[in-house]
């Protein structure tokens, strides 16, 4: 048992004071007792606790002795992250006695039935699924459109898009040790409900916690390619059976996501059809793909899961920056073997796991939901081994990131990869045994099996597989940021940037650096690339090379070009961004997501700057984010409509008049109920604003209706008390210059002690 002190100190040596990297491993994965106590020191501790677990396991299913990964091999791939990453739920979870935690990063669950209780159903799972620590997708184009008939009191219904709003509340709610939920919600191109759909998230305060996607079909890219009308239906693919259908203009409603992608780099797009066509798992029935999981790396059928394996390419660079610097592909093919069986040693982890979660089940629909994880587990053994740090690596080899010889470097990367994968997985069917689901004729035809070597065609069939799919490239934040390298196939955003980590619900008493529009709170580091750090240390020169470029350097198609090579050796798929400058045409995004149509990719998100707050921001953006930006108030009008609270606190009866500009609170004004005569049944009234030249002016309260208006005039003077006007002066004063509501909430309940404290509690309670 360790302080905590103790462990801070000893992890920032381990990272030679990489502040970032430390507070991502206390926070997240040191391993911590039911009463918080820390049982590990530095991340050498978790290593050792994951070599332990790997080796008991290569125990138990290794037939052959010599052939068994032993525990110091294991160890040694492990530690200083230096080739083999677990990656979040792995690392939190193998070996943790402490808490009962799935290591799948993610899930995905069945899509609810078109009824009130399925979708509050799936709600449930959701719950059950990120309070262990899984990040989750659920596709919602089962669900009737807007406006369709019910047989219910309300007799139509507000559609599909409506009830992504309350998947996003449900994930927002549920907190977790450490992290946050993660929820991906997509939609089908098909959908009526999809212009609703995508537009849904420009009001900021609507699916705050969940990201979203549209299922884009070959069928619809090509409907836009030709200028051609595009059929919505309902059900999805009724083919010809459809209840509800109108025909709308492809171009059009591709610029509609295109424009709102540019805005604010939602919704991403899931090439569907790339998807499924190349998805060796998508040849079984039981395995038919639903959805994606939240950073769209990995797509899964109904309560699949995926449990995320990442290689470090940075340290298969011999003699980096030396100007002979070479990849070694020898010792990156005989890691990858050592993965794929750690990969498929997770697996056997997990069934452990989720048979302990099973049990521990006391509501029995939670329990049929584990089970048909646990199922779909043994059935596929389904992996996610993938890569990180390929940006840097080379840079290492002294090349461009865009170049025309890295391109060729990175495709003989992930060629290795894709074979050796695919090769230790039919090794490990010889000893172990195929997935239990295993159908050479189901899947033979399937586009990525037929572009594997012959050879390995040939004894996949023969001898079957151990995983149903294998490869998948991640976006390894907090991997990346503990193995001090790029994150996964991503180019490096700046060489120096301001890097900001969410606070959980468990760190609210941290000091905050950033708020953003939804109130969530932020810590900022300051970050200087570590790879531009060894090439100063290494090179001891100050100048940086060309080939150190950022992704505002590189040329956007190359890009395209680089994630389309890279896909080819890629069964699942790979989560990444392309970031564009402030004020990029829409064209140019709608141009790479046909692009990226066009050569294959399986998924694209573009982040244009500024279309929503950034985890990571330039100094330039820092600099502009800083100070105090001045905002001028709205004029007053006249006459301003005003909603009449009635509220109670402590005993103590109040009326608050929130006067509305814009449907937005400009003014309040208030005081005791027993100053004034207000039935409760009005609930709005006007606010007259009575100008005088050499006194303030004087404010009436006009409500009723139909002749029978009731005038209280100067209602300030009403409530008869200077300190209570004096305070909703000022709070009117914040209101009319844009400041934010929840951090006018935050700050009113904050001062307990203050005699005002009551009046303070009820306007908080009002505005919020």
């Amino acid at each position: 048992m360790h302080s905590h002190k103790k462990v801070k100190e000893s992890t920032l040596q381990y990272f030679n004071n990489d502040e970032l990297a430390t507070n991502v491993f206390i926070t997240k994965y040191c391993l911590k007792d039911k009463k918080g106590n820390y049982m590990e020191k530095t991340p050498d501790d978790m290593h050792k606790r994951l070599a332990k677990e790997f080796a008991r396991v290569e125990n138990k299913l290794t037939k052959n002795a010599d052939g068994r990964l032993t525990r110091d091999k294991i160890y040694d791939l492990l530690k200083d992250f230096k080739y083999v990453v677990p990656q979040g739920s792995p690392m939190f979870g193998i070996g943790n006695e402490y808490v009962n935690a799935s290591l799948s990063n993610c899930v995905v669950v069945e899509s609810p039935e078109d009824n009130i209780s399925s979708i509050m159903e799936s709600g449930k799972e959701l719950a059950n699924l990120f309070k262990n620590r899984c990040g989750v997708g659920i596709d919602i184009s089962s669900l009737r459109p807007e406006n369709a008939s019910v047989n219910n009191a309300a007799k139509t219904t507000t559609g599909a898009w409506s009830f992504a709003d309350f998947y996003s509340y449900v994930c927002r709610m549920i907190g977790q040790n450490g992290r946050r939920g993660a929820l991906m919600i997509s939609m089908d191109v098909r959908h009526p409900d999809i212009e609703k759909f995508i537009t849904m998230k420009h009001d900021l305060t609507k699916v705050t916690g969940a990201n979203v996607s549209v299922k884009i079909t070959d069928e619809f890219m090509k409907a836009v390619e030709e200028d051609k009308l595009f059929s919505l239906e309902f059900p999805v693919g009724a083919n010809g059976e459809s209840k509800i259908k109108k025909d709308v203009k492809a171009k059009q409603l591709w610029n509609r996501i295109v424009s709102s992608a540019t805005k604010t780099a939602e919704p991403g797009l899931l090439m569907w059809d790339n998807i499924t066509k190349r998805l060796p798992a998508n040849e079984y029935e039981e395995f038919k793909t639903v959805c994606v999981n939240p950073c769209a790396e990995i797509a899964l059928s109904a309560y699949d899961s995926c449990r995320l394996i990442s290689i470090n390419l940075k340290n298969f660079v011999d003699d980096a920056f030396s100007g002979t610097a070479r990849f070694n592909f020898t010792r990156f093919r005989d890691v990858v073997k050592t993965a794929m069986r750690l990969s498929d040693d997770l697996v056997e982890l997990e069934i452990e796991k989720l048979t302990k979660i099973k049990e521990s089940c006391e509501v029995e629909d939670e329990c049929e939901m584990w089970e048909n994880m646990l199922q779909a587990c043994k059935n596929g053994r389904r992996t996610g081994l993938g890569t990180h740090g390929l940006a840097d690596t080379i840079a290492c080899l002294e090349l461009k990131y865009d170049s025309r010889k890295a391109l060729t470097i990175i495709d003989g990367i992930y060629k290795i990869l894709k074979v050796t994968a695919y090769e230790e997985s039919v090794n490990l069917a010889k000893d172990r045994g195929a997935f239990p689901a295993f159908d050479w004729e189901k899947e033979k035809n399937n586009e990525f099996i037929k572009e594997l070597p012959e050879k390995l065609r040939n004894d996949i069939k023969k001898h079957g597989r151990r995983n149903i799919s294998i490869l998948t490239n991640a976006p390894t934040g907090s991997v990346s940021i503990m193995s001090q390298t790029s994150t996964g196939i991503e180019p490096v955003f700046r060489n120096s940037y301001t890097r900001r980590r969410k606070l959980a619900h468990n760190e609210q008493n941290l000091q905050a650096d950033f708020v953003d529009q939804m109130g969530d709170k932020w810590r900022e580091y300051e970050v200087l690339h570590h790879n531009l750090r060894d090439y100063f240390d290494f090179s001891k020169k100050k100048e940086i090379p060309s080939y150190f470029v950022t992704s505002e350097e590189i040329d956007w198609q190359k890009r395209i070009d680089i994630q389309a090579a890279i896909q080819k050796h890629i069964d699942h798929s790979i989560s990444s961004t392309i970031n564009l400058p402030k004020d990029t045409d829409p064209d140019i995004v709608g141009n790479l997501y046909f692009q990226g149509w066009k050569k294959g990719l399986k998924g694209i998100t573009v982040y244009v700057e500024g279309s929503r707050d950034g985890v990571l921001l330039s100094k330039e953006e820092k600099r502009k984010n800083s100070g105090f930006p001045q905002h001028s108030s709205p004029k007053r009008p006249g006459e301003l409509e005003c909603d009449i609270q009635h509220t109670t606190i402590k005993g103590e009866k109040w009326v608050v008049l929130v006067g509305m500009l814009d449907d937005k609170p400009y003014e309040v004004m208030g005081g005791k109920s027993d100053l004034i005569e207000m039935p409760k049944k009005y609930s709005k009234g006007l606010l007259i604003k009575n100008e005088r030249k050499t006194t303030n002016s004087r404010y009436d309260l006009k409500f009723g209706e139909n002749g029978g208006e009731i005038v209280v005039k100067d209602i300030v003077k009403v409530f008869d008390n200077p300190n209570h006007s004096a305070f909703t002066r000022m709070i009117s004063l914040s209101l009319r210059h844009g400041a934010k509501i929840n951090f006018l909430v935050e700050q009113l309940m904050k001062d307990r002690d203050s005699d005002m404290f009551s009046f303070a509690k009820c306007i908080a309670r009002v505005l919020k």
